[in-house]
């Protein structure tokens, strides 16, 4: 008698522990890797206008191959002028500027000077192959194409 209540509660002791081990087993199902997405920043783009103080101006075939590449978390700004020297006109590069940037959330990006650590707050604007950088506190509005 003794025996056979001893097999019951043995029983009973390993359908609970089959029971639990399976729940424990299900509950632990690989957590699904999610892939972060790319910031649409992210390349390179070359200046097609400008807009100062609220005056829009077509950049000259030399100002257009100005660019700014932007990788994970960094920004440069490479501007191209003309210079005439002698009666001769060349496309030179005329500054480059670097940064850090960050993205706010909504259209708004942080940009951080690498050399004067002066914080500048902009709206990107993205459209069809497009951006336009909004720099309000200096009333410039920048458009790029994807190169």
């Amino acid at each position: 008698m003794k025996t056979m209540k001893t097999m019951k509660t043995m029983k009973k002791t390993i359908l609970i522990l089959t029971v639990v081990f399976t729940a424990f087993l299900s509950s632990c199902k690989k957590d699904e890797e999610t892939t972060p997405t790319q910031d649409p920043v992210i390349g390179t783009w070359k200046l097609d206008r400008r807009t100062s103080g609220g005056v829009e101006s077509n950049p000259n075939d030399c100002e257009k191959t100005s660019t700014v590449t932007f990788t994970e978390n960094t920004a440069t700004f490479t501007w191209y002028s003309e210079e005439t020297v002698g009666g001769n006109t060349s496309c030179n590069q005329s500054d480059i500027t670097n940064f850090t940037w960050e993205n706010l959330g909504n259209s708004n990006y942080k940009f951080t000077d690498s050399s004067t650590n002066e914080i500048t707050n902009t709206i990107i604007t993205f459209g069809q192959n497009t951006i336009i950088i909004d720099v309000s506190d200096e009333e410039v509005v920048l458009t790029y194409s994807k190169q």
